[in-house]
């Protein structure tokens, strides 16, 4: 191998595509994101794709991955989820009916019917689809929708890793500033059972020695004060946090890392 050739590899980095919603998203807030924070770890030996969406659940994950993600061939794949999911599966069973695309259809039915179809049709209410319903909790769906993009990843031969995310919610001890977050959260205490519930759950399943790809990081913060913003955002010392438990979680960051 000529010199050239072996600092062109020495140099080289690897390109690292991060799925979630506001917890992933880099627009947010003015300080780094988890993501951010994950490169400086690396010492920018990771090129981020960042593609954290607000608001975003793992069924919106799923179908960026497979539309917008993989087709940019990125080496790996970090999902950072589960708190969206805990709440907007939990009074439903349809598994893609979301907000953005609920909004979507109903501007099509309002507004396109009639062009599409015709005159004939143009009164005519056409009703969009909700899909099929399933009878799944809502750790049932979350779980089944990691476990397909982490197919959809492996067919198109890239690194796949997902971590359950903490949230308030189900934080074993709170003190006197998370109580008062909670008190404070606008949605009903039904919410806030739930996501306690995806937490047992993911404990009695014992996820991270049954899914080589899945790690639970629900309890990082359990022992550590003064992070959350409110029931699921973190500050900049959270975000660290975060980043340094993904890095410790995976060992082609660390190889990388070592090799610079």
């Amino acid at each position: 191998m000529s010199p050239a050739a072996g600092n062109q590899k020495e140099t080289e980095t690897i390109t690292v595509a991060l799925l979630g919603g506001s917890t992933t998203d880099e627009t947010i807030y003015p300080f780094p994101s988890w993501g951010s924070c994950l490169w400086e770890k690396c010492h920018g030996r990771v090129t981020i794709l960042n593609a954290g969406v607000n608001g975003y659940n793992s069924s919106a994950e799923l179908l960026k991955l497979i539309r917008d993600v993989i087709p940019f061939k990125p080496d790996m794949v970090i999902v950072y989820d589960g708190f969206n999911d805990s709440w907007s599966f939990a009074d439903q069973t349809y598994r893609f009916k979301m907000t953005y695309l609920n909004e979507v259809f109903q501007f099509a039915s309002e507004h396109l019917a009639g062009d599409i179809l015709g005159d004939v049709h143009r009164k005519k209410r056409c009703e969009p689809s909700a899909g099929i319903r399933e009878n799944k909790t809502a750790f049932e769906m979350w779980m089944e929708n990691i476990a397909l993009m982490h197919a959809a990843a492996s067919v198109a031969d890239i690194d796949f890793y997902a971590f359950l995310q903490p949230c308030l919610g189900s934080k074993k001890k709170r003190d006197k500033e998370e109580e008062e977050i909670c008190r404070m959260y606008p949605g009903d205490e039904s919410e806030m059972r739930q996501m306690a519930e995806f937490r047992h759950q993911a404990d009695n399943m014992r996820i991270e020695s049954e899914y080589d790809y899945l790690s639970d990081l629900s309890a990082i913060f359990d022992q550590v004060g003064g992070v959350y913003m409110d029931i699921c955002h973190v500050n900049e010392k959270g975000n660290r946090i975060i980043a340094d438990e993904i890095y410790k979680r995976i060992q082609r960051l660390q190889h990388i890392h070592e090799r610079g």
